[in-house]
């Protein structure tokens, strides 16, 4: 809650002796911010974020130039084989970019996220990572359905550019100036070792155009491929690990959302987007696969407009009849239930570690985790979740586990 309003604002401006168009300028200011939502932080410049963060300014206009060598820490991890089709072998697993800030940018990044994001309305089909998300109400929705279609976005984050995000501050009343710094504090060039290399390569073999300015390295190279080269290796995106991407992602499409909820209430459907995961279902029995294909066309047509690309291989329509599954629940029925092959895992940890009494030191190193506790934080998180869905089963394994010697 600010408890600063503008008039307090204007009063101690006035005893402060600031010039009358500057405090002007800052009521403004701050009306425009806090008219949508009053706990929102009223922030000015980049010098008063620095204050407000307790992080010096220099480090937050460091962090602002850097297309992400020292402000971020860049590790890949092969993308899950979930979902795909068993028995077919990927040629290669593909690997998926973390980028993880520096400790002083993530401590910034949380500030805006819990004093900024946090404040700002989603969409109500996006149902993840604001604090009222919740997947088992989500998933319920679905309950039911006779159809289900369920769609996919490649590279979700890394596909939201800086120019959207720069219209998420812009719209949230904050100056375009800070709205363009906020946006470099939470953004970073795609690849910054291709960036560097590409500005070294430039110098190296630099060729002077008619103006000052146009420099280029290949001259057979048509001059908007390398204007589509330049870009791409230059743009800046949102970085999967930083703890603002998924609600600034969340917001930055927020008219996505918008269409592709007028699309499924012209096709009598329900609509829920879980980050890049998108679910389309009906409870109509006079539904076809040729609607099916108009559906998924007309949402596909509304990821081109937003800049996003979709994932075809993960694209599939569930036909009456089949498992229907949304956010990792079974929704056939009339309530969301965990699916057979998680109820197994969790059964099954119960009778190796519980009934049979095996070692949980045996138990860790037969399924490949690294040490007990290890073991123990995964099954107990999975047991959490359980407790969520279904109460009543996951209680029972709760009471097996219970009496597991852990310290063995």
């Amino acid at each position: 809650m600010n408890y600063l309003t503008s008039q307090h604002l204007r009063n101690i401006g006035t005893s402060l002796q600031i010039e009358p168009e500057v405090l002007d300028r800052a009521v403004l200011i701050h009306r425009r911010v806090t008219s949508q939502n009053t706990k929102r932080a009223v922030v000015f410049t980049m010098s008063h974020l620095a204050h407000l963060t307790g992080v010096h300014y220099n480090y937050l206009r460091m962090c602002i130039g850097d297309p992400g060598l020292l402000s971020y820490r860049e590790f890949f991890i092969k993308k899950s084989t979930s979902g795909r089709t068993k028995g077919k072998k990927s040629p290669s697993r593909t690997m998926r970019r973390i980028s993880v800030p520096a400790p002083m940018l993530m401590l910034v990044q949380r500030w805006i996220l819990h004093r900024i994001l946090h404040t700002a309305a989603g969409h109500e089909a996006s149902v993840a990572f604001h604090k009222e998300a919740d997947i088992k109400k989500a998933a319920k929705l679905h309950c039911g359905c006779k159809w289900l279609i369920k769609l996919d976005v490649r590279d979700f984050f890394e596909s939201i550019s800086e120019e959207k995000v720069f219209k998420v501050f812009s719209g949230l009343g904050y100056p375009r100036l800070l709205s363009f710094e906020l946006t470099r504090l939470c953004t970073k060039v795609l690849d910054p070792g291709k960036r560097i290399a590409s500005q070294n390569t430039r110098l190296a073999n630099v060729q002077r155009g008619p103006y000052e300015d146009d420099l280029f390295t290949d001259q057979r190279i048509p001059r908007r491929q390398r204007l589509d080269a330049d870009v791409l290796t230059h743009r800046r995106v949102l970085p999967q690990g930083a703890p603002t991407s998924p609600l600034l992602a969340n917001l930055a499409v927020f008219d996505m959302d918008e269409e592709i909820m007028e699309i499924a209430a012209r096709h009598g459907m329900v609509f829920t987007r879980y980050a890049d995961d998108i679910a389309l279902s009906t409870k109509r029995t006079d539904f076809t696969r040729d609607e099916a294909s108009k559906v998924i066309g007309k949402v596909y047509a509304a990821f081109e407009k937003a800049g996003l690309i979709p994932h075809p291989g993960k694209a599939c329509v569930r036909t009456p009849g089949a498992l229907k599954i949304v956010l990792g629940l079974v929704v056939n029925g009339s309530e969301p239930r965990l699916t057979r092959e998680y109820r197994n895992k969790l059964r099954l940890h119960a009778y190796m570690l519980g009934t049979r009494g095996i070692l949980p030191s045996e138990h860790a190193k037969a399924l490949g985790f690294k040490s007990i506790l290890s073991m123990r934080r995964h099954i107990f998180g999975k047991l959490e979740h359980a407790k969520r869905i279904e109460p009543e089963f996951a209680n029972k394994i709760d009471i097996t586990l219970k009496g597991v010697n852990w310290l063995l």
